[in-house]
């Protein structure tokens, strides 16, 4: 199965996009983590928020976001 291109491979940003993602249930884990997989050259997952603390460590250990938190207004600040 053939994946579609990064889309932000037209991009060149001077250094990783950073990304926090608010909410780490079933759409994070099958479409967000994967798509940002695909671009890592580019982007990165830095910082994740979820109330359920099972997915919040689950996603951040996928993506070894460094910044988590139960309280999304802790990442957005």
């Amino acid at each position: 199965i053939a994946h579609p291109p990064c889309i932000l491979a037209a991009f060149r940003p001077m250094s990783k996009i950073r990304i926090g993602i608010v909410g780490c249930g079933g759409i994070t884990l099958q479409n967000h983590v994967p798509g940002v997989a695909m671009c890592h050259h580019l982007a990165e997952i830095t910082a994740v928020a979820d109330i359920f603390e099972p997915n919040l460590h689950k996603v951040a250990g996928l993506t070894g976001a460094t910044t988590t938190s139960t309280d999304f207004r802790d990442i957005v600040s």
